[in-house]
């Protein structure tokens, strides 16, 4: 079986599933008044209507954190190139979430701290991060996390919207959704699922090398698409419980799963030592 990527179609809508996009927009007009949202995705098998419903919100609420980061590598003629970050094969096909030209990123401080992964921006010549205003802003500096899938880049701009951490780890079968913005900056997607376990391992499909750490990655049954890198897995408070990072598609059946870095306490204060003296702390 050849590796695709799985992209999201824009198949014509019927009148109830435009009326309700509508009303979902104008819930996050109320919600946040500079967010200019669309509708995620359903909820997933085993969730509930109201935790669906919830979080549909929650994803709202958060995507003024949300950030695209665009990069550009350059190629051996001198041009630019893209591209994903792909492994595995077979009956299942395992990719890396990314998009063809960047990723997302989450805000961590109001004053330009955000987190991405660190196979977004690998061998980037160019990075920018374009806000959900749609205002593009230059990477002034550059941090990777050693042993972690993890960058921390920094932009010259206040006011952001930083997410929270969470105050403990997901437990298995909690409500989660997880958030992307699109290229252009302004309309995030979000896909929600359910917490199957907080300590999975991606190991040999992403590094048999063991250079970098995928030992204990949160397994959700959250459908990600090319764009989730980077962006951020949050539970029903609207909280930071990780950073997606990639894909299991089972054939696009129930097994499909996703995986997301978990932002634990250790990692958060290992991310804070490692950007001191760039302003203040979480």
């Amino acid at each position: 079986m050849a590796l695709g990527v799985l992209w999201m179609g824009c198949g014509e809508m019927s009148p109830g599933e435009r009326a309700s996009r509508l009303e979902w927009r104008r819930l996050c007009e109320c919600l946040d008044p500079r967010s200019h949202c669309t509708v995620g995705a359903g909820g997933a098998d085993g969730m509930t209507e109201r935790e669906a419903v919830l979080l549909d919100r929650v994803a709202c609420a958060c995507s003024p954190s949300v950030v695209w980061i665009e990069t550009a590598a350059e190629s051996p003629a001198g041009g630019h190139t893209h591209g994903v970050h792909a492994a595995g094969g077979g009956e299942r096909a395992l990719y890396r979430a990314c998009d063809l030209c960047g990723g997302s990123g989450v805000v961590l401080r109001e004053d330009g701290l955000i987190l991405t992964n660190e196979h977004v921006v690998r061998d980037a010549a160019r990075l920018v991060v374009v806000l959900p205003d749609g205002s593009r802003h230059e990477v002034r500096r550059i941090v990777k996390v050693t042993g972690l899938d993890l960058a921390v880049l920094q932009i010259d701009c206040q006011g952001l919207a930083a997410a929270p951490p969470a105050r403990k780890p997901p437990d298995s079968g909690e409500p989660v959704v997880a958030v992307c913005r699109h290229r252009s900056g302004r309309q995030p997607r979000w896909r929600s699922g359910l917490v199957v376990r907080c300590s999975a391992s991606l190991q040999d499909k992403l590094d048999p090398t063991r250079q970098t750490d995928y030992g204990r990655l949160v397994e959700s049954t959250v459908h990600l698409e090319p764009g989730f890198s980077g962006g951020p897995l949050v539970n029903s408070r609207g909280e930071l419980v990780g950073l997606n990072v990639a894909m299991i598609d089972g054939a696009g059946g129930p097994d499909r799963r996703g995986y997301a870095i978990p932002l634990d306490a250790k990692t958060l204060q290992v991310i804070e030592q490692l950007v001191q003296g760039w302003g203040k702390p979480f």
